[in-house]
């Protein structure tokens, strides 16, 4: 059942079994895989189903480091969470990235294989098909050639995508049908209160915006409010210590990661080539949208203390051109599924003139793009001699690039965070050098050549952001390097945990929502071979 904090008519004490903080893609994968377990279920939710200007205003904070990036609109604070404006790559973490690489990644307490079987649950939940990300002959076959590159420095790899899937949008009819799990919307948490010998979690204090208040008590708490909020939440708990909660190694709100992206340089083709294989989407066997890139190899990362990142190839006529018409069709489908889909379901439609409005501006580009891929006929032509190479690359975990309280606070009474994002100078190092072993072995084919982004002269590489916040309460063996453990439960405490970004020890170049979403379903098996009646 979904119910509002402001119209609740009583000021009862909320009891679960579990409380879940946050309904974004970790809190409602999480929620949605312990319905039918017996376990009561209770998600706090800060915002409604629409974005509202006062519940988004929470997140407003300061930048402090680098400031090509966002801290108030990057994030979406309503049911659905930020899957409300994803872009819907996906892709797992690459076997290097759970590895040390001496001087820059942190190790996983876990391998690829273990989350592998959660990966392709996951899949599930984003609508991605079958856990493959294969690249074999046949891609080369449908649609063009492979770059001739030496695979002993970078490999061929593929990304699926999801609808984006708009968790809000397909999960918010399974949530008002249960009677397994409550959600309460405009469900503010203020404060996370522990006992006495501050091991245990006794209950939450919540708000709405305009006052109404609530207790909430659980045996098993969980915070999926993301890679910001989810330390800004534990900081702000100071019932027992002025550094906030299970912060004693000053660890919560440190190793603030994103994914540096930019342009790292041009390739100047000898001839026209044709790319096919790189431009645009492409079916995978079992129907999904996918798209084609080149990474470093596992090899070189480790031979040449590179960091993992995913290249992408755009011939400057398409790198120039205004959003295209595939982006039209996309919102003309994802319009028709919300309206044939609440129409089916005999519920009213809140973005009904949003989703209409698409519909219709995007039509005749979703009907050619059909007929497209039943035929077969992708348009790929030789390129232009000039190709932009892009990077989306991993962030080294650093300490001083963190989540830190500020004095200002928020309506709630909450101290806001500044973000301060600082991007390692030995990973722009290695984006460099990955950039010229890129041009050696291009040039070696003879293909052309390499131009480093130029800015006075010097190579250059524009980095922005991809809005991916991740590491503030990081997964651990030990509370002396991280803020959580394997099961993602606070370091000394028995029943507060973290899900979402926040946990990752590194970022790899993968985009994190896919990553986010397996670790969910992880963690709800951890929760189901627990005895609630122990607790």
């Amino acid at each position: 059942m979904i119910r509002d904090l402001r119209t609740r008519d009583t000021d009862a004490p909320l009891e679960a079994d579990v409380v879940i903080v946050g309904a974004g893609p970790a809190g409602l994968t999480l929620a949605h895989e312990l319905i039918g377990t017996g376990r009561r279920v209770l998600v706090l939710e800060s915002g409604g189903f629409e974005l509202e200007e006062e519940t988004q205003d929470l997140y407003r904070g300061a930048l402090t480091g680098h400031q090509k990036t966002d801290i108030a609109w990057s994030r979406l604070r309503y049911f659905g969470g930020t899957t409300g404006h994803w872009g819907g790559h996906c892709l797992p973490l690459d076997e290097v990235d759970f590895g040390t690489v001496p001087g820059r990644t942190a190790a996983w307490p876990m391998s690829r294989a273990d989350l592998d079987p959660y990966y392709a649950r996951a899949h599930e939940y984003c609508d991605l098909g079958a856990y493959d990300y294969a690249v074999d002959e046949d891609w080369t076959r449908r649609f063009g050639p492979q770059l001739d590159v030496d695979p002993a420095d970078f490999t061929h790899v593929m990304m699926r995508q999801s609808g984006p899937t708009r968790f809000g949008a397909k999960y918010r009819g399974v949530f008002e049908d249960t009677r397994d799990v409550d959600v309460l919307l405009h469900a503010n948490v203020t404060d996370i209160v522990p006992d006495a010998m501050g091991t245990r979690v006794k209950r939450l204090s919540v708000s709405t915006l305009d006052g109404r208040k609530a207790e909430v008590r659980a045996r098993i708490f969980v915070l999926a409010t993301g890679g910001i909020e989810n330390a800004r939440l534990l900081l702000n708990a100071r019932t027992l210590s002025d550094q906030g909660l299970g912060n004693a190694s000053d660890l919560v709100g440190r190793y603030f990661m994103d994914h540096p992206q930019g342009g790292i340089g041009f390739l100047h083709l000898n001839e026209p080539w044709d790319m096919g294989l790189f431009l645009g989407e492409k079916p995978t066997p079992d129907g999904v949208p996918s798209y084609y890139n080149l990474r470093p190899s596992d090899e070189a990362i480790r031979r040449d203390g590179l960091v993992n990142a995913t290249l992408w190839l755009t011939p400057i006529r398409l790198a120039t051109a205004p959003p295209t018409k595939r982006e039209q069709a996309r919102d003309a489908r994802d319009g028709l599924k919300s309206l044939f889909g609440s129409t089916l379901r005999g519920k009213a439609n809140p973005d009904f003139n949003r989703d209409l409005c698409d519909a219709l501006i995007g039509v005749d580009e979703l009907a050619a793009s059909l007929v497209r891929e039943r035929l077969g006929v992708y348009g790929v032509e030789p390129v232009d001699r000039k190709v932009l190479v892009r990077f989306e690359s991993e962030q080294s975990p650093t300490p001083d690039s963190r989540v830190s309280l500020i004095g200002d606070t928020d309506p709630l009474g909450l101290n806001r965070v500044a973000l301060d994002w600082r991007p390692a100078a030995s990973d722009l190092e290695a984006l460099q050098r990955m950039g010229a072993m890129f041009g050696q072995g291009f040039a070696a084919a003879g293909l052309g050549r390499f131009e480093f982004e130029d800015k006075e002269g010097l190579p250059y590489l524009n980095v922005g952001t991809a809005w991916h916040h991740m590491g503030t309460t990081r997964m651990s063996a030990s509370p002396r390097q991280g803020v959580v453990d394997a099961d993602m439960k606070l370091h000394g405490f028995g029943n507060l945990y973290v899900a979402g970004g926040s946990v990752f020890p590194s970022g790899g170049r993968s985009n994190p929502t896919l990553t986010i979403v397996a670790l969910s379903v992880r963690l709800a098996d951890h929760l189901k071979s627990i005895r609630i009646s122990s607790l």
